[in-house]
């Protein structure tokens, strides 16, 4: 017959580490949401941030970019909105977690361990919350960066390589050229030249 004996006794050190785990377990769930309460209020700087860039970047900073300028901001714009809409959303649940209603107790036996278990649960499901706010305000910075980076240096519309001239060639044979811009203008032609609407 086999006896079972027990392995050596614990020392102080490795009972302190086990008291020191079990605090962090108790208190895992108000650190996760201390930490998501931080979160949240970085996530108001961003708001103010993209408030200002409207504010500051209106329709006029983008009214003179090329099309595909302008809708690429208002696409950035419109993505930097949503990424910190949902940002602050997750941000606000894994603070404060969503109202559930009472929670059932139990027979007393083992209420700790049922009680831990539901404060660990509810724990990691705060961090997924916060790590999902945490990539979603990295995609509001981004797209407020291109949005930004595209106002200033966009091409100007018509300011490509193609565009519309008018051509003059007078009898003598003398070409004058004219390119239209939404800046308007005035030019001298001949009588007698003769005009011809180009690329240039």
């Amino acid at each position: 017959m086999t006896g079972v004996s027990g392995g050596p006794a614990p020392s102080s050190a490795d009972l302190e580490a086990a008291e020191r785990i079990r605090r962090l377990q108790e208190t895992e769930l108000e650190r996760v949401r201390e930490r998501a309460a931080r979160w949240r209020d970085g996530l108001v700087g961003i708001t103010a941030l993209i408030s200002g860039v409207l504010v500051v970047r209106g329709p006029e900073s983008v009214s003179g970019l090329a099309a595909w300028a302008r809708w690429s901001v208002g696409v950035a714009m419109l993505v930097a909105i949503a990424a910190a809409v949902a940002a602050g959303v997750n941000a606000i649940a894994a603070a404060f977690g969503w109202w559930s209603g009472p929670t059932a107790v139990g027979p007393t036996t083992g209420l700790y361990e049922r009680l831990l278990a539901e404060d660990r649960r509810l724990a990691r499901r705060a961090l997924g919350q916060l790590r999902a706010a945490a990539v979603l305000t990295l995609i509001t910075a981004l797209a407020i960066a291109v949005a930004v980076g595209l106002s200033f240096f966009a091409p100007a519309a018509g300011g490509g390589a193609s565009g519309v001239c008018v051509r003059a060639v007078s009898r003598t044979g003398t070409v004058t050229t004219l390119r239209l811009d939404a800046t308007g203008g005035t030019a001298a032609f001949p009588d007698s030249a003769v005009l011809d609407v180009v690329a240039c």
